[in-house]
C-alpha cells in the first residue's frame, strides 16, 4: 500500500545509476506515520547497517513544505532544515505537526534520523 502512489524511485534512481553505474539498493516506502512506528523502522535500519560488511548509504528523499507563498514556505522550510541537520528526529516530527509542515517525507526522515542517532552520527557544523 505504502508503494502505491510513492514516485520518488522514479526519480532519484537515474540521479543514483548516473553516479554509481553498478549499484545495488533496498526501497523503503512508508505508509505511517506514528512516531514510534518510524523509530521503530530507523532503529532496525541502524541494527541492519550495524551488521554489514560492506559500507552503505542511507538516504532519504522529501519534499518540504508545499502548496502556500514563498515565504510561508521559506518559514517552515527552515524551521525543518534546522531539525534535519540537528538530527533531530522528534523535533522534526513534532515541528512539522504543530507548524503544519506539508513535508512529504516526513517518516522516511524521521525513521532515517533515528537511524544515525543510533549508529553514533554526531551532528556537525554544516
Amino acid at each position: 500500500m505504502a508503494h502505491s502512489a510513492e514516485h520518488s524511485l522514479e526519480v532519484q534512481v537515474p540521479f543514483l545509476q548516473a553516479l554509481v553505474p553498478d549499484f545495488t539498493f533496498v526501497p523503503v516506502a512508508l505508509g505511517t506515520v506514528r512516531f514510534e512506528s518510524l523509530v521503530s523502522v530507523g532503529e532496525a535500519i541502524a541494527r541492519v547497517l550495524k551488521s554489514a560488511k560492506e559500507n552503505a548509504l542511507l538516504l532519504t528523499t522529501s519534499d518540504l513544505n508545499h502548496y502556500e507563498d514563498d515565504a510561508t514556505t521559506r518559514i517552515k522550510d527552515h524551521k525543518a532544515i534546522e531539525r534535519l541537520l540537528a538530527l533531530d528526529p522528534r523535533g522534526l516530527y513534532d515541528a512539522c505537526r504543530d507548524e503544519e509542515i506539508s513535508m512529504c517525507g516526513l517518516g522516511p526522515a524521521v525513521a532515517m534520523l533515528t537511524a544515525l542517532n543510533a549508529l553514533g552520527v554526531k551532528n556537525r557544523n554544516w
